[in-house]
């Protein structure tokens, strides 16, 4: 190969290296995906982790296309269970809550969310 032909190898790679990077949204992933944001969030989440530790009960998050909610609890046997409305924030790194207000979205993955409210940090799984 010729040392000008790889040079324009190296200059093409590197290129469509930093366009990638601008692909994604979140500050932990992924860079690019095959499927919608709104693909990636609908579904049942489990709550793992609050600030690094281990979430105290068993909570889930069910994302519908429809704008519903549902946040389920179960805590030694007794569940609690309120629906709300969610919709993307005006960038979509993020979704409003009513009465909860808005989750900075960190990574969505189909079977990963991380997410910040109020400075919390959770980090959820796909159940």
């Amino acid at each position: 190969m010729t040392k000008s032909f790889k040079l324009l190898v190296a200059c093409a790679f590197g290129g469509f290296a930093l366009v990638l990077q601008g692909c994604s949204k979140y500050d932990n992933g992924p860079l690019v995906s095959p499927f919608t944001k709104e693909y990636r969030l609908c579904r049942e989440w489990q709550l793992d982790e609050l600030n690094g530790q281990a979430y105290p009960s068993n909570t889930y998050w069910d994302f519908e296309e429809d704008g519903e909610v549902d946040m389920i609890t179960e805590n030694n046997g007794t569940f609690s269970s309120q629906t709300r409305y969610w919709y993307w924030n005006n960038d979509k790194r993020g979704v409003i809550i009513d009465n909860m207000g808005e989750i900075d979205i960190s990574k969505l993955t189909r079977n990963q969310l991380w997410f910040d409210i109020g400075g919390n940090e959770y980090k959820c799984s796909a159940n």
